[in-house]
């Protein structure tokens, strides 16, 4: 018989407590303790703990410390009457309160140990400076440090007492906001769908270089019945994401939060990761938020999926409802997937999952998975507290997109999405001519690359037209351009900026660049040449991948307008050359060979923002001259031979004395004295086009843009 008791703990205040997931609080916190007294009185389903009675917590509590976990599981899942949570709540304020206290007297201390330290510094400079002339003056200043040292070492100590009373606190306010949870019989309810879970049909395949994954867990709800399998590249991001929820997260029990920009593949490799787990070990849950349309769970265990529609008004309730109900004994697994820090309902269910998960650590595992490119502010002994570590995943290049299609299946499934309506793109009104386009699977990736960049989403899921249009939505939504520079997607923006931006890894260093080439010219159309250079000296030349990408756009806005060059000579001062007319841009693909030459002056430019060499090719058909423009920030920069050879042989450029070479290495002004070109690879390659073996490097040509 079910019914409802009152469960009175009068517990005594020993020296160290436990709780079951672990953590203690030791007696030197006079308050830690009084948490256990302040449970009482509280009303508990009887009969209804997971592995104990109630019977069994009201028997000699103390005797067992591990019973303080257990009256607080009970309570979190259980709930209390509405005037328990009232003082629950008041205490919350009370322990907030107390922390912020703990948090300033921490900062004063810190304030007295720096000056602490200024104090023997200088003392230290007096020592040194009276040396052995004074000897008792000597001994004073050495008495003198030695004080100084010990006043030192007891605020030391009184840091780190206050610190781990902070982080008691912090345990308190946990514990008590877990206690705040409501009573199932008052949650909403969840409407349940059964199918067979098919792990079978899932995991590694083709040499374990793609995962073979249901799709139906992907994006639908239903029966399960209708399913379609698909396959995923295993790119080298994925495998390093699989080794972090492993290592980190399932072995070591850290909250996981996996970031990225979108399209790089983060929901399907932490869902191909989870399906991939024991489940005799793990049950595992699935759950997907959205910013606008209702999201949906997939809860696996055993061999039994069940799904369900998670309304996006009520998400918070429903991710709290369905934890608390979720009644298989396995070990756990869950993940939140599409965080956005701006949706209030988002953060309450993140907040029922932190709950859930701090009732017990050890057998309770949570992933966050966002397009949010940070969480905004960072509190470094909330993190430590909760046992957050995060992972940033990359975007996807073009190496990777061509390394995936090799597979005859892959390519299957996606070959309709490589179809490119060039009059999607407007190229005219971007000043681009309109570019050829292959027909093997390497070169229409390559053409697709330049609309998808970094997002395999927009190059495999979507539709030329869709990811168009998906861009032109993004670019009105963004009131100021300038963001996308900065990588402004952090956990509070509302705007659509994260859908034009890819993340790298460049030089160890994390970066965030126009996601496409489509995307930069659209960009450099946009902004004026004048608001290009302003933006481009705000940044330092540190920022090298940023300014690099500005850079290049000034570049070819000049281009189009009418380049004026300033080069640099040994001896004299640097000459400033005729102005160059304007030029239209053509992108072409040095691989594909056989590109006819226009009759008027051009300006080639490679489709893959990746090519070796040189960023653009100028060539004038009726004055036989053909000019490479490599444009770079940095120190220094490699001539590789070899690419300019491919893209005249593809142009149909013939050797011999006809046709004029020339490279020229564009820099900003303030590089003009450090900069040198090295290494030089491949010497020889243009010997049949008047570049003598071993002075490749005195033949090549530096010079800047005016930028003011």
């Amino acid at each position: 018989m079910r019914g409802l008791l009152v469960l009175f703990a009068c517990f005594k205040r020993p020296a160290n407590v436990q709780f079951a997931d672990g953590r203690e609080l030791d007696g030197s916190f006079c308050g830690a303790f009084e948490v256990a007294r302040s449970l009482t009185p509280l009303t508990c389903l009887s009969g209804g703990f997971q592995t104990r009675s109630a019977q069994t917590l009201l028997d000699n509590p103390e005797s067992d410390l591990r019973n303080i976990g257990n009256v607080r599981e009970c309570l979190t899942l259980r709930g209390g009457d509405e005037s328990s949570e009232k003082g629950v709540e008041k205490e919350i304020k009370g322990l907030q309160k107390e922390i912020k206290s703990v948090k300033k007297e921490i900062k004063s201390v810190e304030k007295e140990i720096k000056s602490v330290e200024n104090d023997i510094q200088v003392v230290e400079k007096e020592i040194k400076s009276v040396g052995q002339q004074d000897p008792r003056r000597h001994a004073e200043l050495r008495e003198d440090k030695e004080q100084l040292r010990k006043k030192e070492e007891q605020l030391r100590k009184k840091e780190e007492q206050l610190r781990k009373k902070e982080e008691q606190l912090r345990q308190l306010l946990l514990f008590r906001e877990g206690s705040l949870q409501k009573s199932p019989l008052s949650g909403a309810s969840i409407a349940w769908t059964e199918s067979d879970a098919g792990l079978d049909r899932v995991g590694l395949c083709n040499d374990k270089k793609y995962f073979r994954v249901d799709t139906s867990y992907l994006m639908v709800i239903g029966d399960g019945n209708s399913r379609q399998e698909r396959l995923l590249y295993c790119r080298e991001a994925f495998l390093k994401q699989h080794t972090f929820l492993r290592e980190r997260v399932l072995d070591r029990g850290a909250l996981g939060w996996i970031m990225g920009s979108p399209g790089t593949g983060k929901t399907t490799a932490t869902l191909s990761f989870l399906l991939m787990l024991d489940m005799n070990e793990w049950s595992v849950t699935f759950i997907r938020l959205n910013a606008v349309a209702d999201g949906f769970c997939v809860q696996v265990a055993g061999s039994t999926r069940r799904t369900c529609v998670i309304e996006r008004i009520t998400a918070g309730k429903l991710v709290e409802t369905l934890l608390r109900e979720w009644s298989n004994g396995n070990r756990r697994f869950v993940v939140l997937d599409g965080f956005l820090g701006h949706q209030p309902n988002h953060w309450e269910a993140f907040d029922a999952c932190r709950r859930w998960r701090d009732i017990d650590r050890s057998n309770r595992r949570l992933v966050v998975v966002t397009s949010m490119a940070s969480r905004d502010k960072i509190y470094y002994h909330e993190d430590k507290l909760l046992q957050l570590e995060e992972h940033l995943v990359v975007s996807w290049t073009i190496d990777e997109y061509l390394q995936a299609v090799q597979s005859d299946e892959f390519y299957e499934e996606v070959e309709s999405m490589l179809e490119m309506d060039l009059g999607l793109l407007d190229l005219s009104r971007l000043g681009i001519k309109k570019m050829q386009l292959g027909r093997s699977k390497e070169a229409r990736v390559r053409q697709k690359h330049y609309l998808a960049g970094g997002s395999c989403r927009h190059m495999f899921e979507m539709s030329a037209y869709d990811v168009v249009k998906f861009i032109h939505q993004a670019f009105r939504s963004v009131p100021d351009l300038e963001l996308i520079f900065r990588g402004n997607i952090g956990a509070s923006s509302t705007q659509l900026v994260n859908r034009l931006i890819a993340t790298f890894a460049i030089d160890g260093e994390v970066r965030w660049l126009p996601a496409s080439e489509y995307i930069s010219w659209k960009l450099m159309h946009e902004i004026e040449a004048e608001e290009l250079k302003r933006v481009f000296s705000k940044y330092s030349i540190s920022n090298a991948a940023v300014k690099g990408c500005l850079f290049e756009m000034i570049f070819f806005k000049e281009v189009q307008r009418g380049l004026r060059l300033t080069y640099r000579r040994s001896h004299n001062r640097p000459r400033e050359a005729r102005p160059w007319k304007g030029h239209s841009v053509v992108f072409f693909d040095p691989l594909q060979g056989n590109h006819s030459l226009p009759r008027t002056a051009v300006c080639f430019r490679p489709i893959s923002e990746l090519q070796g060499g040189y960023d653009a090719l100028i060539v004038d058909k009726n004055a036989k001259k053909a000019v490479f423009v490599q444009v770079t920030v940095r120190e220094k920069h490699a001539l590789k031979l070899s690419f300019f050879l491919d893209a005249l042989t593809a142009l149909g450029i013939p050797p011999g004395r006809a046709w004029k070479v020339e490279i020229i290495f564009l820099i900003p002004n303030q590089r003009m004295p450090v900069f040198r070109i090295s290494p030089v690879e491949d010497c020889g390659a243009l010997e049949g086009y008047g570049w003598k073996k071993g002075e490749e490097k005195k033949k090549a040509k530096v010079a800047f843009p005016p930028l003011n």
